[in-house]
């Protein structure tokens, strides 16, 4: 499965630099461009942290703010650990990694996709190792590490 083969490159860099939440949010739908246009303008007037002038103009909820930085993290902490075999970089290898779920949930949701096939995401959240949430904004987050992968070539 080579659902990561343009971000393979990302990880190979050393020390990748941590895509901003701005266009994290961005790319998960979370705020429109014009909104972080907005916010980066009010956050140079008056300074403090991009997430607290988008929570503080109600763009999202400081426990969306939160759960987006913490998966951020996560995925800049599995950028570093992560093996890459055979050019390929699977999801699960990034899930636990980045310690949303535990090798031996990535085993049973492994072989519940190959018992009764489907995606390695649908199988996690039909085994109950992660909600459907939870996948979908590590999916975005990929995509936002993609753009930066991207920028980076």
């Amino acid at each position: 499965m080579k659902i990561f083969a343009k971000w393979l490159s990302w990880f190979k860099k050393p020390a990748p630099k941590q895509t901003p939440i701005g266009e994290i949010l961005v790319s998960a739908g979370m705020i429109t461009p014009e909104q972080l246009a907005v916010a980066v303008q009010l956050q140079k007037e008056k300074g403090g942290y991009l997430g607290d002038v988008i929570t503080s103009m109600q763009l999202i909820s400081p426990e969306t703010l939160r759960t987006f930085l913490s998966l951020q993290k996560s995925i800049r902490n599995a950028a570093q650990t992560v093996n890459v075999n055979e050019g390929e970089l699977l999801l699960g290898d990034i899930l636990v990694k980045s310690g949303t779920i535990t090798a031996h949930q990535l085993e049973t949701a492994v072989a519940y996709q190959k018992e009764m096939g489907g995606y390695l995401g649908e199988a996690l959240i039909s085994t109950k190792c992660i909600s459907k949430e939870t996948l979908n904004m590590y999916l975005e987050l990929q995509k936002a590490a993609l753009i930066e992968g991207n920028r980076a070539q």
